[in-house]
């Protein structure tokens, strides 16, 4: 019952990014203050920016992976190659500019068999492709909710960055971030109503505290 919970509030937060503006991926944000000032202050810039980096780059590597594992090319080089670009990112707006080269991955998660030919992977796969598939729902149901309200809190800090003049430069990543996210949320919607039945699927058990957990390692 409380694993059916838990996954009860992951999938509530990932709802709550309705379809919108074209301009943040169908994703719904909040005008400039519109989001909470206790969840986001002015001062927490570098916070945002570090939080930010981790669950995008948690986030891309697990789409990545899953989408490598409905196509049956985990192990490929070319999937390695994309994973290490991934990783090799400092900052948001670094990622963001990527984003092209993760379009295709974000685009499978839109598909209606795409949860299925996870599935179907895990089922024929190796010990260690079991695995990989397993972290990746995993942490794309960390990522997901993580997501959706730094793209909420991230107006808040730069509105606010008036107020701290000393991070004015960085408001190029800020927006960055914001608009990373919303690529990121409006791609995975559709996928993120079938997360508890493909968690289920390849034994991917619920985080006890979703906004405390660590992602997981995935070794390919």
């Amino acid at each position: 019952m409380k694993k059916l919970l838990i996954l009860g509030t992951i999938i509530s937060l990932i709802g709550s990014a309705a379809p919108a503006s074209a301009q943040f991926g169908g994703m719904k944000l909040p005008r400039l203050g519109g989001g909470s000032k206790e969840a986001a202050p002015a001062g927490d810039v570098e916070g945002y920016l570090s939080r930010s980096l981790e669950t995008a780059q948690m986030m891309s590597i697990a789409i990545v992976i899953l989408d490598a594992a409905a196509k049956q090319k985990l192990e490929d080089a070319g999937t390695k190659a994309q994973l290490d670009t991934i990783k090799s990112t400092s900052d948001p707006k670094e990622l963001n500019a990527k984003k092209a080269s993760l379009q295709s991955s974000f685009d499978a998660a839109k598909e209606e068999n795409f949860s299925a030919s996870i599935e179907e992977s895990y089922k024929n796969g190796t010990a260690k492709q079991k695995a990989a598939i397993t972290a990746a729902v995993y942490n794309m149901a960390l990522a997901i909710p993580r997501a959706i309200e730094l793209a909420k809190d991230g107006p808040v800090l730069i509105k606010g960055l008036g107020k701290s003049p000393a991070n004015l430069g960085k408001v190029g990543q800020l927006k960055a971030a914001v608009d990373l996210f919303g690529f990121q949320v409006g791609a995975t919607g559709k996928f993120a109503g079938k997360l508890p039945a493909l968690m289920s699927a390849v034994k991917a058990k619920a985080p006890a505290d979703p906004k405390a957990a660590k992602g997981k390692t995935i070794d390919i």
